[in-house]
């Protein structure tokens, strides 16, 4: 009967229409045969009153199809260590592909990395001990909506763009992801061809990192139009703020019962040629408190402290945010993973870009319903996000108070209570794989041959003896 009492919400907030929608991947009964109470299901007077709700919604299966839909949100692309996918009661382990629905919390453990694909065209990366929760995705005709919880740990949220990278020759830094499990988006090395006049040319190396960039503007500046044609809408919710913007590329520190620290990227960090174009709607953070209803806008290129308690932020400054550069330079220069996400795009996100698909259609075919877009005036998308934020505000400070009484529990009691840092544990694994990379990198931009010496360090200082 609970069901019911939503149904007035949703009729408003979907494009339903008149037909009757069947869901992919949905059973065609809304019938749930095993957990049926018999006596109830008997009761001729429970039948009669269900009855009289049913006929007053003309729509009311369509409404339950959608209450009980879980859509897809993305594709996982790659993990390093034990990433686990709590979904419903059970959880299991991902990989390559592997397919995030809404509902779905992700969990990385220690000396674990993540990287995962958004419908959107959003990469986004988890570092150890992290976790998030995908809330929901919402598609409109003009706006792609998605809703998520940091709940606690280091996350890379990276929207994409439609401007092209700087080309460049310097080494990719994430190289815990190396190979990526996608052959079509691995380096590949150029055959060369001998020229007589010119013989050095044939034993110069290329830079594959430039190849990379080179590829990657072409997948961007192909079909840009296409898949730049809807908004990109982000609401992500921590325990004491929220994030919410348009073309998000923020990494965000959630530290378990202590601050939160937040920075949106620039331009220069991203390693874009030009700043993308202006955002109809600033990046705003929501503080908590049940009065405080009023969003702040934050800068690019700055670290943000937000207190425990969800009252008050502040710009840490330069100096101050020095602590987080070694995490960052992690994921300064990725053109094979943002290659990926170019080649994921294409492959999974054609339907979310299709300015001609229907309501039924993209249900029938895709499994998402159409909901209506943010500027209509009856409970359209915007409504949703509305709603969203007192919502949130609400519930997440009040679990914020509840966590105080129950520290200050355990304290009495002589407990002890271990609050959760940000150091090295973060980014100490990938930072091995960084240097271990570099170690055995051999000397650019020469014509005379690479010896052991040079691209073998230890071997020189063994051999050195012998001399």
């Amino acid at each position: 009967m609970t069901l019911f009492l939503f149904l007035p919400i949703l009729l408003m907030s979907f494009n339903l229409g008149s037909a009757e929608l069947y869901f992919k991947g949905q059973k065609r009964s809304l019938t749930r045969w095993e957990g049926i109470n018999q006596k109830k299901w008997l009761d001729f007077y429970s039948w009669k009153k269900e009855r009289e709700i049913k006929d007053r919604f003309g729509s009311w299966e369509n409404l339950k199809r959608e209450r009980e839909l879980k859509e897809r949100v993305g594709h996982v692309v790659d993990c390093r260590g034990r990433c686990l996918l709590f979904r419903g009661l059970g959880k299991n382990k991902i990989q390559f592909k592997s397919t995030l629905k809404e509902g779905d919390e992700i969990q990385t453990f220690k000396d674990s990395y993540l990287w995962f694909f958004l419908l959107d065209g959003t990469m986004v990366r988890l570092s150890p001990l992290s976790s998030i929760t995908l809330k929901e995705i919402n598609l409109t005709e003009k706006e792609v909506f998605i809703h998520a919880r940091v709940n606690f740990g280091n996350l890379l949220w990276l929207s994409r763009d439609d401007v092209g990278f700087s080309e460049i020759k310097q080494r990719e830094t994430d190289t815990l992801f190396r190979p990526i499990p996608l052959y079509d988006a691995l380096p590949r090395a150029k055959k060369k061809k001998v020229d007589e006049k010119d013989l050095f040319s044939f034993f110069e190396k290329d830079d594959p990192t430039l190849e990379q960039y080179k590829k990657l503007n072409q997948f961007i500046d192909k079909d840009r139009a296409f898949y730049e044609s809807k908004k990109k809408l982000a609401f992500l919710v921590m325990p004491n703020a929220t994030l919410f913007g348009e073309r998000l590329k923020a990494e965000i520190v959630v530290l378990l019962g202590g601050e939160t620290y937040i920075k949106r990227r620039d331009h220069k960090q991203l390693g874009l040629k030009q700043k993308g174009p202006l955002e109809t709607i600033m990046s705003e953070v929501f503080l908590r408190g049940y009065e405080n209803k009023s969003g702040n806008l934050i800068e690019e290129g700055q670290w943000y402290k937000i207190d425990p308690q969800g009252k008050s932020f502040e710009n840490l400054g330069l100096e101050s945010s020095k602590k987080f550069a070694l995490g960052e330079l992690m994921t300064k220069n990725i053109p094979t993973l943002l290659l990926t996400r170019e080649y994921f795009l294409r492959r999974y996100s054609w339907f979310v870009f299709n300015p001609e698909i229907k309501a039924k259609e993209l249900a029938e075919k895709y499994g998402h319903r159409l909901w209506k877009k943010w500027g209509e005036k009856k409970e359209g998308l915007r409504a949703r996000v509305e709603f969203l934020k007192e919502y949130t505000r609400r519930v997440e400070t009040t679990n914020l108070k509840e966590s105080v009484k129950l520290r200050s529990r355990l304290l009495k009691r002589g407990e002890t209570v271990h609050p959760m840092v940000y150091d090295n544990r973060f980014y100490k694994l990938a930072m091995q794989s960084y240097y271990k990379f570099l170690d055995y990198q051999s000397g650019s931009g020469s014509d005379k041959e690479d010896l052991n010496s040079t691209r073998h360090p230890f071997w020189g200082k063994v051999n050195a003896y012998g001399k």
